[in-house]
């Protein structure tokens, strides 16, 4: 027995994906099965999530930053 499975995704998502997908020579429906196959496979998720550690959180909640036009200025801030 089959069961219909719909997920709603925005329109630049989809795109993005379907581009990803083509380059692997999946469809969207054949690249979910494949993930579904290893989730079960592994009994988890096929790829690691983790959570931010408290040194993270507080980087990216911190206003002490600096903000660069091209990567060469930004450089050269690093480099000196």
């Amino acid at each position: 027995m089959s069961r219909k499975v719909t997920i709603e995704l925005d329109q630049f998502t989809v795109h993005e994906l379907e581009d990803i997908f083509k380059v692997q020579g999946l469809t969207p429906e054949q690249a979910f099965q494949l993930f579904v196959a290893a989730t079960i496979s592994t009994g988890r998720l096929p790829f690691r999530i983790e959570k931010p550690t408290e040194r993270l959180k507080a980087a990216l909640a911190s206003t002490d930053y600096a903000e660069y036009n091209n990567a060469k200025e930004g450089l050269k801030a690093l480099l000196g």
